[in-house]
């Protein structure tokens, strides 16, 4: 069921939400934009991608990153957007990080940004030269 609200009752549920929101000294946010125009012939083609990501520092354990991604083609009034990932990384067992979620898949058998897996990953560095570690994956987009 949809209600009217005031604008005064708009406004209050905007400010008690700014109220409430977490401390962006520990929040990073970057990305980029691009254009693409290429013409051969009489014939234009245009494509462009936008790309967000946020990363946010929850405590000294927990830190939070999600990626979105928008592109589209040939002046395509419809841009597809979706998300890229979305992970935590927990670091508060000694010389172990874990991580979980829908995390990029940055290995030496995977060469791009865009390859990305539900799952975990435990890594355990055991000194200065040798980290272990170990993985599991429901889905890949490889």
């Amino acid at each position: 069921m949809i209600k009217k609200l005031s604008l005064a009752a708009v406004v209050a549920m905007t400010s008690v939400s700014f109220a409430s929101a977490a401390n962006l000294s520990k929040t990073s946010i970057s990305g980029s934009l691009s254009y693409e125009l290429t013409k051969m012939d009489s014939a234009e083609a245009s494509r462009h991608q936008a790309e967000l990501k946020l990363s946010a520092k929850i405590d000294d354990k927990l830190k939070v990153d999600t990626k979105f991604v928008s592109y589209g083609a040939n002046g395509d009034n419809d841009s597809t957007v979706h998300q890229g990932y979305f992970y935590g990384t927990y670091t508060g067992v000694t010389n172990t990080t874990i991580l979980g979620g829908l995390t990029p898949l940055l290995t030496p058998f995977t060469d791009n940004s865009d390859d990305y897996g539900d799952g975990a990953i435990a890594l355990y560095k055991v000194n200065d030269a040798l980290t272990v570690g170990g993985a599991a994956f429901l889905n890949a987009t490889i």
